[in-house]
């Protein structure tokens, strides 16, 4: 808003807010495509140099490098770098290391001795999706990755240091943002 303007009035904040709860479309002006974004830039005033910056390009489709050994397309561009660079690619992790990796990064906790002999022991198939499943509906996915919300935001249960005085309630932000990833809150909603 600009300085010393007037202020929006209720009516006009709560149509703001509606527009962007509805996906804030914009259907008038502006580019609509590519092609039209790339027209408006060559119309503008930037140096033609900076049109050469790859944001000011059109993309284009890349041709996916052959791959006996990988299927995926990403696989496959990783696997040209490497060899250009020329890298190995570190072996595949055994199904016990995998199991450990993903408990660690989706909930800071290794897996117990019974979580790793019955993620062993399950021979069907989809047996690695289903244990990625329980990780993230368990609680400890919502504690995890909460922190890292938690510490940007410079969340604390007190003030630290040497007036280490308890903040009243504080305890309700911290489980708002554990229940908010544990319920795969949307953004928008979430910083409500």
């Amino acid at each position: 808003m600009p300085m010393g303007g007037d202020s929006l009035s209720d009516g006009e904040v709560a149509a703001v807010r509606q527009w962007i709860d509805d996906g804030a479309h914009w259907d008038e002006g502006g580019a609509t495509s590519a092609a039209d974004a790339l027209s408006a830039l060559e119309n503008s005033t930037l140096p033609p140099d900076a049109r050469d910056y790859w944001a000011f390009r059109l993309p284009t489709q890349a041709t996916v490098p052959a791959s006996a050994t990988y299927s995926h397309p990403i696989d496959r561009f990783l696997d040209a770098a490497r060899g250009e660079a020329g890298v190995e690619a570190a072996p595949k992790a055994d199904p016990l290391t995998r199991l450990r990796r993903a408990y660690l990064d989706l909930t800071g906790l290794p897996p117990t001795p019974e979580q790793a002999a019955v993620f062993l022991a399950d021979t069907e198939r989809g047996a690695w999706e289903r244990v990625i499943d329980q990780l993230l509906e368990s609680p400890h996915y919502g504690e995890r990755w909460g922190r890292h919300w938690m510490d940007v935001a410079r969340y604390a249960d007190s003030t630290g240091f040497e007036q280490d005085y308890v903040r009243p309630n504080a305890w309700r932000y911290r489980d708002y943002v554990i229940n908010a990833y544990n319920k795969d809150k949307p953004y928008n909603q979430f910083l409500r």
